[in-house]
């Protein structure tokens, strides 16, 4: 049985087997008995995670960003294959054959054995297939790009919002020559462009490698810097006291603005803070940035200005715990 963007086709486990049809409607399929009524053995409803309409898939940024999960969950290798694992799904893990350094090679054959296929030029790919474009930072990241119905390029950099622009505020007609240099993150080295077939490619998700993380602890609250568009990022957990600690900085501050940060052209999206499943009275999702606290729940957002020093406390702890080198214009002790 096979699920191909709005159809769904195969045969029932039966004798003789049935063949069998189904439409949809959002995320419920409705199966059917093809030339016949209903199927005797009672009715189905399967959930679907929606993939873009290829090969001219619209950036639908509101899918990715309003949800603060999403965003915050999916990378960019999950924005260009437009699966949603809400983990950062890396490129070969599905096949178990994740990339062994981050170069061009390793990550390309990595790609194609989740079964995306390499291309000259992105209107190679055939009908019913997405193009999309890898690049690296040779040994610090890669990153990916997908097109949409209107010929240009969008991206997500890492846990912050897609966007429909490059390091330079432009729109992104070709990404072989799009501003890639972030400062930190410079994606020198274009890939290639690849397709996307939406009933051969698989993206694995990585929740039975991060159940065992200490950061995702039901009793933690996970502190993350949000500093690569692909591979995980680095942090550390708080527990017990220490919760307290991030509560205290909570308290009493003075509403902002939403202050707009544009994700496309910066190289650092600040600090994000998770609350794991049994921490009581604190906010779902944190984000710290430029003197400015997000607070969010599912699709509900609120602002604050960081009267109390947060940013700067977390600063502090990232220092303490080895990370100085990935905080932007921070001096770092020998």
């Amino acid at each position: 049985m096979r699920i191909c963007r709005n159809t769904l086709t195969g045969n029932a486990l039966a004798n003789p087997p049935i063949v069998i049809q189904c439409t949809t409607n959002g995320s419920t399929i409705t199966i059917s008995e093809v030339g016949g009524g209903p199927l005797v053995w009672g009715s189905i409803t399967i959930k679907v995670t929606p993939a873009c309409d290829c090969p001219t898939p619209s950036p639908d940024l509101s899918t990715w960003n309003s949800n603060v999960g999403c965003r915050s969950s999916n990378n960019c290798y999950n924005y260009g294959t437009n699966m949603k694992t809400n983990t950062f799904a890396q490129p070969g893990r599905a096949a178990g054959q994740q990339y062994a350094s981050l170069s061009c090679a390793d990550v390309t054959t990595a790609a194609i054995a989740d079964g995306l296929s390499s291309v000259n030029s992105p209107d190679d790919c055939p009908v019913g297939e997405c193009p999309v474009a890898l690049v690296v930072d040779p040994g610090t990241d890669y990153h990916w790009y997908r097109r949409n119905a209107n010929g240009f390029w969008s991206h997500k950099p890492g846990g912050t919002d897609a966007t429909t622009v490059d390091a330079s505020g432009n729109a992104i007609s070709n990404p072989q020559t799009a501003d890639r240099d972030y400062g930190f993150l410079n994606y020198s080295d274009f890939c290639g462009y690849f397709c996307v077939d939406w009933d051969a490619v698989t993206v694995a998700n990585m929740l039975a490698q991060l159940s065992t993380s200490p950061l995702r602890g039901p009793d933690a609250v996970q502190v993350s810097l949000l500093r690569y568009f692909g591979q995980t990022n680095p942090g550390w957990a708080f527990t017990g006291l220490e919760i307290d600690t991030l509560r205290n900085f909570l308290q009493g501050l003075t509403p902002a603005p939403n202050p707009q940060w544009d994700d496309g052209t910066r190289d650092f999206g600040g600090f994000l803070i998770e609350r794991g499943a049994n921490v009581a009275s604190f906010p779902e999702y944190i984000r710290v940035l430029d003197g400015i606290i997000e607070i969010a729940h599912d699709q509900c957002f609120s602002y604050r200005l960081d009267d109390l020093g947060l940013e700067a406390f977390l600063n502090g702890e990232a220092i303490d715990r080895g990370l100085c080198a990935l905080l932007p214009g921070q001096p770092c002790p020998d």
